[in-house]
């Protein structure tokens, strides 16, 4: 466990073990699907998201590992823990740049629309260079000073799926 924080804080993440969770170490291989609770917040405390208070109910982030979500450092922390445990993991700027998009469609799923709605049709980082709101001051304003960024993770399931349904914050890997 030593040697995968020494990684982790090499890939500039902080590992903050909460909780410990129960039983062994997943493999997780591509196409496990992990299902996890989630607050993002500012290194200073301040809350962005909370998967169980966005959009007024508790729904908990479903990941099928090895799809490219957009925000990959997600897939890189869910691994390193146990059904059950709970962390703080303090990413790098490096890691969170891409959030505040990904925000933008979590909010938006939260209140049943369309996850792409106000995006702009182009590759993300060219979204983050452009100059248009994403509708949320908290988000406009981590756009433009991007920063590292604390996510708290319970992981509550992992499993393992042969298919998954489409998602616009997923790609094969082919």
């Amino acid at each position: 466990m030593e040697e995968e924080g020494r990684k982790l804080l090499e890939e500039g993440i902080r590992k903050k073990l909460i909780s410990p969770g129960r039983g062994e170490l997943s493999t997780f291989p591509n196409g496990t699907k992990v299902v996890f609770h989630y607050r993002s917040s500012l290194c200073d405390g301040t809350v962005l998201d909370d998967s169980r208070t966005m959009g007024g109910r508790s729904k908990p982030m479903e990941l099928i590992l090895g799809k490219k979500f957009k925000l990959a450092v997600w897939e890189r922390i869910v691994i390193t823990m146990r059904k059950g445990e709970v962390a703080e993991f303090t990413c790098d700027t490096k890691h969170t740049a891409l959030y505040p998009l990904v925000s933008q469609s979590l909010r938006n799923i939260s209140v049943g629309k369309d996850p792409l709605e106000g995006q702009r049709h182009c590759c993300g980082i060219a979204q983050i260079h452009s100059h248009h709101s994403l509708g949320h001051k908290d988000l406009d304003h981590l756009q433009a000073n991007p920063q590292p960024l604390v996510f708290a993770i319970e992981l509550l399931e992992v499993s393992q799926v042969m298919c998954g349904r489409s998602s616009p914050f997923l790609q094969d890997t082919l």
